[in-house]
């Protein structure tokens, strides 16, 4: 486990009158490599099913796995098969991808790094703080997404009526091979695939492989807006309180 994480804080603006801008920000950079593991094991299973079931996979199922050299927790699921210069190949039975049998490494959940800023502004004590955070990189798996595409509820969906061709080129279902046309080139997939099979079949949604399910993690956010007002200490003489506050937090 490596990393460096810092805070930095400024008031880059306060008058004589009592108006005051805190900023207060944090950089966190991390990185968990898994060194080794036990002899004889090559890959430890610690979140999803057992990877020796390999239906598990076609069933739709990731799992978060262990490798020596890797970082930690990478996402392990079905992929479907391309030929070296990375096209897919398609079925030229049904237009659609063809599934790789064997699981591969889909994603990397580990951000980057993580960035936090705090803005506070007090005024005769009023305080309005605002919380903004910033993650970058690392990857999600979301089952939610591929059910919505299958059922037509996404800004994907708007030509959801419409025949697809999936680009690709033709190949051989049973030995994963592109096929060839008379002078050896690779045949372009000119397949329609109707409707119901773009979203329901071997596609790119309900019964997708898990690549398709996989997205960029990176988000900004508005975590926290509060407002808050220090009670006067005259209110608090005859009380066990030396401070007190009144706070709306959001």
């Amino acid at each position: 486990n490596e990393g460096v994480e810092f805070g930095v804080h400024i008031t880059p603006f306060e008058t004589s009158s009592g108006f005051r801008w805190n900023i207060f920000g944090t950089f966190t950079h991390n990185k968990n490599l898994i060194l080794e593991l036990a002899d004889g094991v090559d890959e430890i299973t610690i979140l999803g099913s057992n990877v020796a079931a390999q239906s598990n996979y076609f069933a739709g199922q990731v799992s978060s796995v262990l490798r020596p050299g890797q970082e930690y927790g990478l996402l392990k699921g079905s992929v479907d098969m391309r030929d070296q210069d990375g096209n897919l190949l398609i079925d030229p039975s049904n237009g659609q991808m063809i599934r790789d049998p064997n699981p591969a490494i889909i994603g990397n959940p580990n951000p980057d790094f993580i960035v936090g800023v705090t803005n506070t502004f007090s005024f005769k004590g009023i305080r309005l703080s605002a919380v903004f955070d910033w993650k970058e990189g690392g990857d999600l798996y979301s089952n939610t997404v591929l059910s919505m595409l299958g059922r037509g509820v996404t800004k994907f969906n708007e030509e959801r009526e419409m025949m697809k061709i999936i680009p690709g080129v033709y190949g051989d279902p049973n030995t994963y091979e592109p096929l060839m046309d008379g002078e050896g080139n690779k045949i372009q997939n000119t397949t329609m695939v109707e409707t119901n099979t773009l979203f329901f079949g071997e596609t790119f949604a309900i019964n997708a492989a898990n690549e398709w399910s996989v997205f960029d993690a990176t988000v900004y956010r508005l975590r926290e807006v509060a407002i808050a007002y220090d009670l006067p200490t005259s209110l608090l003489e005859k009380t066990p309180f030396g401070r007190a506050s009144i706070s709306l937090i959001g």
